[in-house]
């Protein structure tokens, strides 16, 4: 095998990462916080509530999140109106542009998800890198490739109900 066609081995295993979406995906929307504490306790998640918000009006919360797949990944749990919204993962990180390693976990990670819940959607098609979007039981998974100054994978699972009650109240303002 040629070196260029070797694969990576990528901290955290994609399989891994695949494995906390799925379990994530196949549960219920927790509907209030004793629910996502439940939920979070479930899956082996160690939340934390952030102390330092620096805009203690805003409906939108962000607090770090131990999803136990290491010191590599940046876990985020956030809330609406203290309504639980979304768990977000910064994967593969680096601060090289254009990472094969990053593209790697990138393409691993889509190619496994749409094993599992078919094709990904690309709403916005006209950028150069648009995000992969798969929407499951209530759930939509996004997953986005950033590689042109830094390199990283974003994967974002959010309550869809959620998204769109924020959405229209955005396009009211």
């Amino acid at each position: 095998m040629s070196e260029k066609n070797q694969l990576l081995e990528l901290v955290p295993a994609p399989s891994d990462v695949i494995s906390i979406v799925h379990r994530l995906v196949e549960s219920r929307r927790p509907k209030n916080d004793s629910q996502r504490e439940a939920l979070f306790t479930q899956l082996g998640f160690i939340s934390r509530i952030s102390q330092d918000n620096p805009d203690e009006q805003s409906a939108l919360r962000i607090n770090p999140l131990d999803v136990g797949l290491g010191s590599t990944v940046l876990g985020t749990w956030g809330t609406y109106e203290k309504d639980f919204l979304d768990v977000t993962l910064h994967l593969y990180t680096s601060t090289k542009p254009g990472s094969a390693e990053t593209r790697q976990g990138f393409l691993q990670i889509k190619n496994e998800l749409s094993d599992l819940y078919g094709p990904a959607t690309h709403p916005w098609e006209d950028e150069q890198q648009p995000p992969c979007i798969w929407e499951w039981n209530g759930w939509a998974i996004t997953m986005h490739l950033f590689n042109a100054r830094d390199s990283a994978v974003m994967l974002t699972v959010e309550n869809t109900d959620l998204a769109q009650r924020i959405d229209a109240e955005e396009a009211t303002h």
